[in-house]
C-alpha cells in the first residue's frame, strides 16, 4: 500500500515540475493544425507575439535597415 501512495506523489511531482520547465505549445499547435485544415494555405503562418512582431517590423521597415538589425540581434557581421 505505500508504494503506491509513494508512485502516486512521484507522478503528481513529474507532472507538476514538466510544466513549469516546458512552456505551453498550444499557439504553435493551433497555427499548425490551421495551415493543415485551411482550404486556402498561406505561404507562412506566424506563431507568437514575437513572430508576429517581426513580421510587422519587416513589412513596414525598409529592407536595409530590417536586415542590418536582424544581422546585430544574431550577431553576425554588419
Amino acid at each position: 500500500m505505500p508504494l503506491v501512495i509513494v508512485s502516486r506523489k512521484l507522478a503528481e511531482l513529474e507532472a507538476t515540475s514538466a510544466s513549469h520547465v516546458m512552456p505551453k505549445a498550444d499557439p504553435p499547435a493551433d497555427v499548425v493544425l490551421r495551415a493543415v485544415t485551411s482550404t486556402r494555405p498561406r505561404r507562412r503562418y506566424t506563431a507568437g507575439k514575437i513572430a508576429r512582431q517581426i513580421s510587422l517590423l519587416c513589412r513596414l521597415s525598409p529592407a536595409e535597415i530590417f536586415d542590418k538589425g536582424l544581422r546585430k540581434q544574431l550577431r553576425l557581421p554588419v
